[in-house]
């Protein structure tokens, strides 16, 4: 019963230690070596540094985006071509009154002629490109790592958990109503010349007479 209750004490002081040290950011844990409980308690002492950074983004969007490049075609088209030519007519040929005779003169002849050419066409095309949602964002960063600070602490053993006997040696018996002598008792130290029996009455010899 006294070993239940000791252990009750025990965890439930280890209870209120981990609450109180996890309040004031503490990290407590028990742990046994050699038959002994012990509570280890790591404290962060040191500060570490912390200073503000520009972070990529790190959720990305792709939007529509409409892309015009130029490529080069052939194009066959048709134009006219204008030309002189000399040509024989009749002068006076319908005249009855003159002498017909054949003069020249130019005349232009259009003929169609085929050609090609390279022309640059636009063509418009639809990609996606990926976009961050912002360019930079600004986050804390932490710089080096602070100093801890450990201590254990002995709560309970073996040799505690376990009830102690005191070895005590037992007193002799004695008869009831009577004595026993001073030697049979531990730790004292007498003459067995000196004792008696109870009943006994020691007598003591006469120097003189008492009575006359």
């Amino acid at each position: 019963m006294n070993r239940w209750r000791s252990n009750s004490r025990i965890l439930l002081a280890g209870a209120v230690t981990l609450v109180v040290a996890t309040a004031r950011g503490e990290d407590v844990r028990y742990f046994e070596e050699g038959g002994v409980t012990y509570r280890e308690t790591r404290v962060n002492v040191g500060q570490p540094a912390v200073m503000a950074a520009q972070q990529p983004a790190s959720q990305i969007a792709y939007a529509e985006q409409l892309r015009t490049e130029y490529q080069n075609t052939i194009r066959v088209y048709s134009v006219p071509v204008t030309e002189y030519r000399a040509e024989t007519y009749w002068v006076g040929r319908w005249n009855p009154f003159s002498q017909p005779y054949q003069a020249q003169r130019m005349v232009p002849v259009t003929r169609w002629q085929t050609r090609t050419e390279v022309v640059q066409v636009p063509v418009t095309r639809r990609e996606l490109v990926a976009q961050p949602l912002a360019p930079q964002t600004t986050a804390l960063v932490q710089q080096g790592a602070g100093q801890t600070l450990v201590t254990r602490v002995a709560v309970s053993s073996q040799a505690a958990k376990q009830p102690t006997m005191a070895s005590h040696q037992a007193a002799p018996s004695s008869p009831i109503g009577g004595a026993s002598p001073l030697s049979q008792w531990p730790g004292a130290v007498a003459n067995d010349a000196d004792w008696r029996p109870a009943g006994t009455i020691a007598t003591r010899p006469a120097t003189g007479a008492l009575w006359r």
